[in-house]
């Protein structure tokens, strides 16, 4: 019988530490008292994909309509799980995401 090893886990190279996208896929964030909500600027969204990458929780999708450019923007496919951290707006090379914070009722 081998043994179990747990799951791998990318580390900051600069700090050593688990990037978060790892750290959720095996701790969930559970009871946030933060809830989030993006939008998206559609027709400047190139559909790059950066942000759903980008994204710790797997809010994020392409969509499968096209912009006016021909492109598929991203929108929130899960949007119960965005904790709104933001981290999709700051990779956006195109500046086409809003993040929005409340408390959950």
């Amino acid at each position: 019988m081998g043994s179990v090893n747990p799951p791998k886990t990318d580390t900051d190279p600069a700090t050593g530490r688990a990037y978060l996208r790892d750290i959720l896929k095996t701790k969930p964030i559970v009871n946030n008292p933060i809830k989030g909500r993006i939008e998206v600027d559609t027709e400047r969204c190139k559909g790059c994909e950066v942000c759903v990458v980008a994204c710790p929780t797997q809010t994020l999708a392409l969509g499968a309509e096209v912009n006016t450019k021909g492109y598929r923007p991203c929108y929130m496919a899960q949007p119960e799980q965005c904790i709104g951290c933001a981290a999709c707006a700051m990779v956006c090379p195109d500046s086409c995401i809003t993040v929005y914070r409340a408390q959950r009722a």
